[in-house]
């Protein structure tokens, strides 16, 4: 049971650290609806973290905050590519609630459709 859920965590690990490459190598390019969603969770478990373990006034909580302040908007504007949208979208804030929750079904000119498990360095 024990290697099953370690299994699993390292296969999350895995899909978050490329996910995080991909951000890197190419930030204009697509991302699925459910690495958008496991990003952000992941982020946010993480912040939170940091924020109940450092101070107020930490050093470290004011890069992660700085960090997430950047690569947010990087992974949502990747979410309006995947629909098919330019970033510019990410300006009009009820935009989100459609892009965000909507998936593609063809190619466009960020790349091919991403398949699950995969990162799209188009």
């Amino acid at each position: 049971m024990y290697s099953c859920v370690l299994i699993i965590k390292m296969k999350i690990m895995n899909r978050i650290s490329s996910i995080y490459s991909d951000l890197f190598a190419n930030p204009m390019g697509r991302i699925t609806r459910g690495d958008f969603w496991l990003i952000t969770l992941f982020q946010t478990i993480a912040y939170v973290l940091i924020a109940l373990t450092f101070s107020e006034d930490s050093i470290i909580l004011l890069f992660a905050a700085l960090y997430l302040l950047i690569s947010g908007p990087i992974f949502q504007i990747k979410r309006y590519h995947d629909s098919g949208h330019k970033g510019w979208w990410i300006l009009v804030p009820i935009a989100n609630l459609f892009f965000l929750f909507y998936n593609s079904t063809e190619d466009n000119k960020w790349g091919p459709i991403p398949q699950k498990g995969e990162v799209n360095n188009e």
